[in-house]
């Protein structure tokens, strides 16, 4: 065998050895990418919904399946997310916060700004539009 014959083999091998360390790389990066995906898709959720997801010892399934019916909680959405994490519902709670509207006339504006100030390019009535 001659020495290019060595040199090349040599040099294929390296280049196998890096092309499969680069893989494995990038299959470890994506999967850690995957799981802070799933990680913000389920914050999201919770933002979107208005479902903050706890837990509590108070409560049986009979009276946490009465909870959910009479506030008409989207369970099915929440139990898809929560399969994919493999965790589980152990309670459910809402909460409604309301405020009264105000209404007011004659208030002041805090910064008017300048009273009607002259044009310095004032239009011409005859040839509104110079272009």
């Amino acid at each position: 065998m001659s020495l290019s014959t060595k040199i090349l083999i040599w040099l294929g091998a390296v280049l196998l050895v890096g092309a499969l360390g680069f893989i494995i790389f990038k299959q470890i990066e994506n999967s850690n990418r995957q799981s802070a995906i799933e990680t913000q898709l389920v914050a999201q959720k919770e933002l979107i919904d208005g479902i903050v997801r706890s837990s509590a010892q108070w409560g049986t399934k009979d009276d946490i399946n009465k909870f959910i019916t009479d506030n008409g909680v989207n369970l099915k959405a929440i139990q898809d997310d929560l399969s994919k994490l493999h965790a589980e519902v152990s309670a459910v709670n809402v909460l409604v916060a309301t405020s009264q509207g105000q209404h007011g006339t004659n208030i002041p504006s805090v910064n008017p700004g300048p009273t009607n100030p002259t044009n310095p390019n004032p239009v011409d009535p005859k040839n509104p539009d110079p272009f």
